[in-house]
């Protein structure tokens, strides 16, 4: 019988192919086994097991590849195969494993989700895919890098959300079609306009209408990518009020280098705006103020010994700065020759001493014209170890002022000997007049009626009266003429030697002087007697009805001594403090109390010579005090 064309094949022919299928067969199985232990991933293929109510309540574990068995912290598969999860998981993680595997099942297809796996503390992307219905099949990708990543740029952008939002400077930031997208606190505060207002509007809210057009050009060339560097754009407050704000931007590109946002910060210039405008007008003042006073200002640098002058101190010394290039050694050539050095000395002890300089001096101008000026400088700074850095000072032109006081001067001495001759030259018509009156007054006295030797009275008093006027004009004149030079002179003796030529009303007042410690100090000593005799002997004229008490004292400030005289007399209206020191000036009748009304005006210029004034203080009715201070700043006579 035939087959077909088939041969019969033998029992080892079959055998053989048999062989070769089971070989293919390992060969497949071995490199699908491979292949599944060395994937990545965590694969793992679970069984559901259901309740009795149909729902997953348990899974059991079919095969697992190693990455999925290092997730379980086991080494190999025989450890964990046919082991259900309830065993391998915590509950936490079986939970969620549980309602992951029943969604995908209700679904019928895979199902992608993140899960954290606590065993390991590791972030997992699983993608479950339902084999039959019992069957699933699961593939985990570790995404915990990743997850670290987006936390760590989570961080970072709300770091720099708060980092922009809380900084003391203005930020915003724009995109690429000029819509604000972020604006901080500080931004707020110099626009009063709340974020929430501005984020999502067109970045021209922001500037004035008169200057809007001319901003959003400089915006835009900022965003296209131009220079920017610092500058100056006006932004209008919400009240109105326009700020001046210095801008500095910086674009922020994709990786393909295009636009995505661009950041400005701004600082508020406004108040230094207005300061420097300030600042401009005070120079410009104080250039006027030093042109009409004819006072320059000068700065020496000495660590480069540059010398710098204002516009004014080249005019005081008849130059040009578009020809003078000034330094010190073209300075003390333009000192007159027989000033130079005392100068050039002065100059010196401030560089090495720090000592104040006030020295007048003469200049020459290119045409011999001589002028005087003086010269006052200090120094400003100083190095860590106190060493003169920078010397500043000024010079002004007094030559008119000098020759002003020259003629003064001349006046005063004229006039002050004027009084004293003319004082002088009086005393002997007059001292015949009173002596003739007396003669007559004791000769006819018999033969006069009462009317008469009434009139006699009268003249021989008005001579007395006038012989002690004279007699305190020339003191008065005296002040000046007769002075002598200043010398230490301890106060406390003053007094001893005032209460002396006054013991004859001090006793007859019954008066309680008190001297408190009194300072030494530079005087003329006969002054100080002549000034004390007549506050004192005042304080005992215009006693009260009270026990006199006299007290004196004395203190001392920065530059002067302050010595007062305090009593407890009649006292002084306030009416009187603009002329009580004027010459002749009485508050009383000469019946009430004698004198000349030229007392006060003496104590006066005794205390201008010596660089001091004098006042008074009293309520009117109960007592004064007597103030006049003494310049702590005297080497030697003053009189001019």
């Amino acid at each position: 019988m035939m087959m077909g064309d088939r041969s019969p094949r033998s029992f080892e022919e079959l055998s053989t192919e048999n062989s070769d299928l089971k070989e293919r067969n390992r060969l497949l199985e071995e490199r699908y086994r491979r292949l599944f232990d060395n994937i990545q991933e965590a694969v793992v293929l679970r069984k559901a097991i259901f309740d009795e109510n149909g729902q997953v309540a348990d899974l059991e574990l079919i095969e697992a590849n190693p990455s999925h068995l290092k997730t379980l912290k086991v080494d190999s598969l025989t450890e964990v195969q046919g082991r259900r999860y309830s065993e391998l998981y915590t509950p936490g993680m079986l939970a969620w494993t549980i309602d992951h595997v029943r969604r995908a099942i209700e679904i019928g297809r895979p199902i992608i989700e993140e899960a954290h796996l606590d065993i390991n503390n590791r972030y997992y992307l699983t993608t479950t895919t339902p084999v039959d219905n019992c069957l699933l099949l699961s593939t985990s990708v570790d995404i915990t890098e990743r997850k670290m990543v987006e936390e760590a740029l989570r961080e970072s952008n709300e770091y720099l959300e708060r980092l922009i939002g809380y900084a003391n400077a203005p930020i915003i930031v724009w995109s690429p079609d000029s819509v604000i997208t972020r604006f901080n606190h500080a931004f707020e505060q110099l626009t009063g306009i709340p974020a929430s207002e501005a984020i999502g509007s067109d970045l021209s809210i922001l500037f004035p209408s008169s200057s809007k057009a001319s901003s959003m050009e400089l915006i835009h060339h900022a965003m296209d990518g131009k220079q920017w560097n610092v500058v100056e754009i006006p932004i209008q407050h919400r009240s109105g009020e326009v700020r001046t704000v210095l801008w500095n931007s910086a674009n922020v590109m994709d990786s393909q280098a295009r636009l995505r946002a661009t950041i400005a910060q701004g600082q508020d210039i406004t108040e230094r705006v207005k300061a420097e405008t300030a600042l401009k007008k005070n120079e410009k003042r104080l250039s006027d103020a030093q042109h009409f006073a004819h006072l320059g200002s000068w700065e020496w640098d000495l660590r480069n010994d540059d010398l710098r002058w204002s516009a004014e101190l080249y005019s005081i010394f008849g130059l040009s700065p578009e020809t003078f290039q000034p330094t010190m050694e073209k300075f003390y050539e333009c000192i007159h020759p027989d000033d130079r050095e005392t100068v050039k000395s002065d100059m010196q002890q401030l560089v090495s001493q720090g000592t104040p300089m006030n020295i007048d001096f003469r200049i020459i101008w290119g045409d011999s014209t001589v002028r005087i000026i003086n010269c006052t400088g200090e120094v400003s700074g100083r190095d860590n170890e106190g060493e003169p850095q920078v010397i500043v000072g000024t010079n002004q032109d007094i030559t008119e002022r000098k020759r002003v006081e020259d003629e003064i001067r001349r006046s005063n001495a004229e006039l002050q000997q004027f009084a004293y001759v003319a004082s002088h030259d009086l005393q002997e018509p007059l001292r015949m007049v009173v002596s003739y009156l007396n003669l007559l007054e004791r000769r006819c006295e018999a033969q006069l009626d009462p009317k008469g030797q009434e009139y006699i009275h009268y003249a021989v008093d008005g001579g007395k009266r006038m012989r002690e006027l004279i007699d305190d004009l020339l003191e008065y004149s005296r002040i000046s003429t007769r002075s002598r030079d200043f010398s230490f002179v301890d106060m406390n003796q003053v007094v001893d030697e005032t209460l002396k030529v006054l013991k004859v009303p001090v006793e007859e007042s019954n008066a309680v002087i008190v001297v408190h410690p009194l300072p030494s100090l530079m005087a003329d000593g006969s002054q100080m007697v002549q000034l004390m005799q007549n506050l004192i002997g005042n304080a005992i004229k215009f006693r009260g009805s009270e026990p006199l008490h006299v007290e004196v004292n004395s203190w001392h400030r920065a530059s002067e001594y302050v010595i007062s005289i305090k009593d407890n007399g009649i006292g002084i209206d306030e009416k009187y403090r603009g002329k009580l020191f004027q010459m002749f000036q009485r508050l009383h009748t000469r019946d009430e109390y004698a004198g000349t009304g030229i007392g006060l005006a003496i104590s006066k210029k005794i205390v201008e010579r010596h660089g001091g004034r004098i006042w008074f203080e009293s309520d009117g009715s109960h007592g004064s005090t007597f103030f006049f201070t003494i310049s702590k700043d005297l080497r030697g006579a003053t009189d001019e």
